[in-house]
């Protein structure tokens, strides 16, 4: 069926192996079949890769993971997980099979703390092993199963119990023994929703023994195919190159998909699934629709080379996001057709956390992304490291400060009909939390941001100093990505965090914790996102990022319009996107620019203009806590990382186009305007919490005003040169 293959090797990349079987050879046997022996089987797992078992009868794919998890003895070869040998019970791995394997009278919650407590929980009070327990329950859809017993289990039940397991064992390694292979088709395909939502939540590397070919190609990087030849096992791997995150609806839209099924259906000499009939109805994708009374907006639309009589260097770009509200210009840039309006293909890559994106793009492995503001700066300052411009911001606000349910109560009291406090009020009251628990000998405070160069960090450590907190001395301060902030507040493990939306509305409706303060408490209309790409790449490509702006600046001008913002969190509520309820998404963005819990504008108020004046802030920030020394000429750095020049080339009628890259911070309550090239530009409040201002001539002098830190920053030669 196909040919003999003897090693399987990972895919390349920078992950390392997690998981190597090095000429492993034993024999595999189930009830009722015939034995056959496996030889010499090489296989190697990256870190964070996921891999399908699928076989040609349906007990192999089972009979070879068990094998692969150490449940058989080898006859010779071994097992290596993270560089040293697998052993009987080991914790690094958990075999996860569709049942629960305890005792059954014994109560779901039970059983859960019971695995945590060897692993993850060893140093966790009882309390502490049932609160993750509930936890884990919890992130696998699965609250309602805590206080039932285990035998009561129905199937369906019992495979989200399994899940949740996944989850509070800790293994850096799970093997999944054909857990959805037994479903309902209704519990099958919840079972598969929650199995890739939990993947991209899981940070470990993961084997998957399936029957169905689709599961194979949704939950995989790469697929086993293993088939029995006499008393002999042979096997092929197949690559699954197709983006991630997947949802369902991958497998009824789209070329690849429906490429990389057929294949794997070979190989396995199963016929090709019929349209409406058997497995993978639908898969086949649909054919563009060519009744002639139907004008597709990328005929009717002039694409950018077109319009410019410029020609594109580049056509086909890869862009990086990671999920957040405010990476809605990206998706809705694809989604309504901007980009291919602007002669672009464009792929999405969703990413875990902001250093991916950096390095990513340092690289080459992706075109642009979305990025923090500061990101441009940080390299601009950083010896060595790849030059990255700006020329477009993404939008304004859109970040939170959320706390523990404990620590809210502490300081903005039980009642739930008070009115918020303010920020400054807020950050006092911190402070004198602070002070009691320094008073009583407890442990600090344990608060998180997405990265070091963020304004979540640098907004986060301007409010504590203004209610007298020491960021470096009187908290602990943790990097977590901002998809993961929830659950490390549901597990104690922080106190708070300053995160984008939606994490923050979700920790809300989760009843984990509460949102403090707004991001725009602290500074009204604050940078947050820009599109950053190398200046090498900005340089060989002028064409195609004009025409990439002018996509997200039509994007971003779409999203301002009040009657699309429904639209827009029905997109961003989607698997590859997001992946939150669009009801928790529209409490972020809210029915009109600037409302809703973020704030955020997209296009309004010169929001995609990249000024100066906030590049400059942000280097004040980055030199008042340490990460750098005042550059020499604050005024060149600003001007080669945020390249506004770049960024008047790519706009349009609408966009707006001030004189001056520079205005006064802080100094603005209210709607104002300033000088434009064609017409005045009216822009928005710009005030901080304590009422200070800031316009970027004397940094040092503006900096010395500060109490918290008390040592001031140096100045040093500029890098941006």
């Amino acid at each position: 069926m196909f040919p003999y293959a003897t090693e399987c090797v990972a895919r390349p990349g920078v992950r390392l192996p997690e998981f190597i079987a090095t000429r492993l050879s034993l024999n595999l046997e189930s009830p009722g079949e015939t034995p056959c022996a496996l030889y010499d089987l090489d296989l190697t797992l990256a870190d964070g890769e996921a891999l399908a078992v699928v076989g040609t009868e349906p007990w192999l794919a089972s009979a070879l993971v068990r094998a692969l998890a150490g449940a058989v003895p080898a006859d010779s070869g071994g097992l290596l997980v993270e560089g040293r040998e697998l052993a009987a019970g080991d914790p690094r791995l958990a075999l996860i099979a569709p049942r629960p394997d305890g005792f059954g009278m014994r109560r779901v919650v039970r059983y859960l703390g019971r695995i945590a407590a060897a692993t993850v929980g060893r140093h966790l009070a009882p309390k502490g092993l049932d609160d993750w327990s509930r936890h884990c329950l919890h992130l696998a859809g699965a609250d309602d199963l805590a206080e039932m017993r285990l035998r009561g289990l129905s199937e369906a039940s019992a495979v989200r119990v399994q899940l949740a397991r996944a989850i509070a064992c800790g293994a850096s390694l799970l093997f999944f023994d054909r857990i959805f292979d037994d479903l309902d088709e209704v519990a099958c395909r919840q079972s598969i929703d929650l199995m890739l939502e939990l993947q991209q939540r899981l940070s470990c590397s993961m084997v998957f023994a399936t029957d169905d070919v689709e599961q194979a190609v949704l939950f995989a990087d790469r697929v086993l195919c293993v088939e029995r030849r006499g008393r002999k096992l042979v096997w092929q791997s197949l690559e699954v190159d197709l983006l991630r995150p997947r949802a369902r609806l991958d497998l009824q839209r789209g070329d690849a998909t429906h490429e990389v099924l057929t294949r794997l259906r070979r190989l396995l000499g199963r016929a090709e699934a019929q349209s409406g009939d058997g497995e993978g109805a639908a898969v086949a994708p649909r054919a563009r629709e060519t009744d002639q009374s139907v004008i597709q907006l990328a005929d009717w639309v002039s694409t950018q080379s077109q319009r410019t009589g410029k020609r594109l260097e580049k056509t086909e770009l890869a862009l990086g996001f990671v999920p957040l509200v405010d990476c809605a210009p990206l998706a809705i840039a694809l989604e309504e057709g901007f980009f291919e309006a602007a002669g672009l293909s464009v792929r999405l890559s969703r990413e875990s956390s902001w250093s991916n994106v950096s390095d990513k793009v340092a690289l080459g492995l992706l075109d642009g992304a979305q990025m923090l503001a500061a990101q441009p700066l940080a390299t601009a300052m950083t010896p060595n490291a790849t030059p990255i411009v700006t020329a477009l911001s993404l939008g304004r606000n859109g970040n939170a400060i959320t706390v523990s349910n404990e620590l809210h109560r502490r300081l903005a009291g039980d009642d739930e009909d008070a009115p918020p406090p303010d920020a400054l009020q807020a950050a006092r009251g911190l402070a004198d939390e602070v002070a009691r628990r320094r008073r009583g000998k407890r442990r600090q405070l344990v608060l998180a941001v997405v990265s070091p160069y963020s304004t979540h960090n640098y907004l986060l450590r301007y409010w504590l100093a203004c209610g007298g907190v020491d960021p470096e001395r009187d908290v602990r301060m943790l990097v977590v990505p901002p998809q993961q902030m929830v659950g490390y507040l549901g597990a104690g493990m922080i106190d708070g965090f300053c995160a984008g939306e939606p994490w923050n509305s979700v920790a809300e409706a989760d009843g984990l914790g509460r949102v403090l303060v707004a991001s725009r408490q602290v500074w009204d209309n604050h940078p947050e996102k820009v599109l950053g790409v190398t200046r090498a790449w900005a340089e060989a490509n002028p064409n195609t990022h004009r025409a990439l702006m002018r996509a997200l600046m039509d994007a971003c001008w779409w999203l301002d319009k009040a009657d699309n913002r429904p639209g827009a969190c029905e997109i961003l509520a989607r698997g590859r996107y997001v992946n939150v309820e669009a009801e928790l998404l529209q409490a972020s963005l809210g029915e009109a620019p600037g409302g809703g819990r973020g704030g955020q504008l997209f296009h309004a108020g010169a929001a995609n203009f990249p000024w100066h004046s906030h590049a400059a802030w942000l280097v004040s920030q980055m030199a008042r806590w340490g990460q750098c020394r005042l550059p020499g000429d604050l005024d060149k750095l600003c001007a080669a990382s945020y390249r506004t020049d770049l960024y008047l080339e790519a706009t349009a009628f609408g966009d707006a186009q001030p004189e001056s890259a520079w205005k006064a911070e802080g100094a603005h309550p209210g709607e104002w305007e300033m000088a434009g090239r064609d017409r005045p530009v009216v822009l928005g409040a710009d005030l901080f919490m304590d009422g200070r201002t800031f316009d970027g001539r004397d940094v040092a002098a503006y900096l010395a005003q500060d109490a918290i830190p008390a040592a001031r920053p140096a100045v040093t030669a500029d890098h941006a040169a």
